[in-house]
């Protein structure tokens, strides 16, 4: 069965190299875009990590996902509260809390959820099915951030939203989204190939994938 196209597409790693106008130009021409902003105590103002002014001044009309690294990730998932992460998140619609592996009591990072109000995602790695947990939503990205093309790609036919990632980019996504087994509402997300030469996010790239997509 052909899969559907993809609900929106999530753009991930802007930085402080990345002018807000531009964001806003292109999100005003690909409107089914967000853009996935990553948060780190310990890295914040390098490659692909914006500053702290960075992400208070990025505008709220854009659709945006915090995706949240590090100290302040195993934070949120044992505790379901950070002070900083929680000061920089409003007009944030979703929160991505990358840790190496889901956290077995998740009822934290629901109540954080339904105290910000913003939808919270972790990372699956089960190339045959998505958990079947539906109080989050889940992101398949087998090889957690490092842009590696996955063997095999989760079916989806439910009726809640998931999300695919891993090795996507402007060469293989129209190919990957036509062989994805998934008629349910999905969207993909994107980090290392949207970036150029000089590792800075390149919206020209963005565009390309945004194109091969029909979004």
């Amino acid at each position: 069965m052909t899969a559907i196209k993809p609900d929106f597409i999530t753009f991930t790693g802007a930085d402080d190299g990345t002018r807000t106008e531009e964001l806003l130009a292109f999100a005003g021409r690909h409107p089914k875009t967000e853009f996935g902003i990553l948060f780190s105590a310990s890295r914040a103002g390098t490659s692909r990590y914006p500053t702290l002014s960075w992400i208070r001044d990025v505008p709220r009309s854009l659709r945006l996902a915090a995706h949240v690294c590090g100290s302040w990730a195993a934070t949120l998932a044992e505790r379901g509260e950070q002070a900083e992460v929680e000061a920089l998140i409003g007009g944030f619609q979703r929160v991505q809390i990358n840790v190496g592996r889901a956290p077995q009591d998740l009822g934290p990072l629901v109540s954080f959820a339904a105290r910000l109000g913003v939808d919270v995602i972790l990372q699956s790695r089960d190339g045959n099915a998505f958990p079947a947990e539906n109080r989050i939503s889940w992101l398949f990205d087998a090889s957690g951030g490092a842009g590696i093309v996955p063997s095999s790609w989760p079916h989806h036919h439910e009726d809640r939203l998931v999300g695919y990632a891993g090795g996507l980019g402007p060469s293989n996504v129209a190919q990957v989204v036509a062989d994805l087994d998934a008629t349910g509402a999905y969207w993909i997300d994107m980090e290392s190939r949207v970036r150029n030469a000089d590792d800075a996010f390149d919206l020209r790239l963005c565009d390309q994938v945004s194109r091969a997509v029909g979004l």
